[in-house]
């Protein structure tokens, strides 16, 4: 269980420092002899046709007898494979944020093995960065085992890591990742000041963005799009930055590799919304959390309102910048 204070915001009133209580989940490698792997998910079927809720994520409701897997009507012909091998794979694990957040992670158990793998199995569709974080952690590409709807294994020895992460993010994954992306570089001194743009994604895009760059440059800010770097240029920009802001997205997934007392501000598209799960992750990262609710825009009744296109108080936002830079809640006075 881990306890930590209430998000940030300017002329917020005073909150009890320990707010906010987290389950930080467990974790296992489970080892199986014979066992399927089926599916773009990578679904984990034991010799005997069980699926397990202890590592098998369900992105639906209704928990693990509601997972796809059962309403299947028939299953390609499996395919058997000799040998030591593992996953990666779950329901999300093709997204940057959850491929960052909750599946490298799992290599941690998996690196006592890693080298004697004959293969990983991982998502079919993998972005340029994800591969190279991959091998950037010490898996070769001569292991990967993309996955798609059509998959169906039967790997000899199989070993599959336990979901570890979701909502509630365990202290030791900033941590892993840290030490294993930055292992042998010199030290870095956090100074940079980052807005992460969602401009050319479909959702959750702060539609005033245009007004507030020029704030957001006179206090020193650079405009950046994750998406058009590398995984390990992505990493090293975080891991320089002391302020990072962005509306909730992929690209606050980076945020994990920001040195502890770095402060985040997440941009949300309405105060309904509540704290993002980039507030666990500030948690667990141990930087300094804030966040500013922004109004959804006419749109908005098209998709879930966490989803929506909102615009930014250009004042609240250059308040809420100089709240972290100068270490003030009380609103700027005019």
């Amino acid at each position: 269980m881990r306890s930590m204070p209430a998000p940030n915001s300017v002329g917020s009133a005073p909150q009890d420092p320990a707010l906010r209580l987290f389950p930080v989940p467990g974790t296992a490698l489970f080892f199986f002899r014979n066992a399927r792997v089926l599916g773009a998910d990578g679904v984990v079927i034991s010799p005997d046709n069980r699926v397990f809720a202890e590592f098998t994520y369900v992105d639906e409701p209704g928990g693990i007898d509601s997972h796809s897997v059962f309403r299947r009507r028939r299953f390609p012909r499996s395919r058997p494979l000799p040998g030591w091998y593992a996953t990666l794979c779950y329901p999300s694990s093709s997204a940057y944020y959850h491929w960052i957040v909750e599946s490298l992670p799992r290599l941690r158990l998996l690196e006592p093995h890693l080298a004697a793998l004959d293969g990983v199995f991982v998502p079919g569709y993998m972005a340029s960065s994800m591969r190279e974080s991959l091998l950037m952690l010490g898996v070769r590409e001569s292991q990967l085992i993309p996955l798609d709807m059509s998959s169906h294994f039967a790997p000899q020895h199989l070993l599959v890591p336990k979901y570890c992460a979701g909502l509630d993010i365990p202290d030791w994954v900033p941590r892993y990742l840290r030490d294993k992306v930055f292992a042998g570089r010199p030290p870095c001194v956090p100074n940079r000041r980052v807005y992460v743009s969602r401009a050319d994604t479909g959702r959750r895009r702060v539609t005033n963005e245009k007004a507030l760059v020029p704030i957001l440059e006179r206090w020193g800010f650079e405009i950046v799009r994750p998406r058009d770097l590398g995984f390990a240029e992505q990493a090293e920009l975080f891991r320089a930055c002391r302020v990072v802001v962005g509306a909730t997205g992929a690209g606050l997934a980076n945020a994990i590799f920001c040195q502890p007392g770095a402060a985040l501000l997440t941009l949300q598209p309405s105060a309904e919304v509540g704290p993002h799960v980039f507030y666990s992750l500030a948690g667990a990262a141990g930087l300094e959390y804030w966040d500013l609710a922004g109004h959804p825009t006419e749109n908005a009744g098209d998709c879930a309102p966490e989803h929506a296109d909102f615009e930014v108080d250009p004042v609240a936002l250059e308040q809420t910048i100089a709240a972290i830079l100068h270490g003030s809640k009380e609103p700027l006075r005019e």
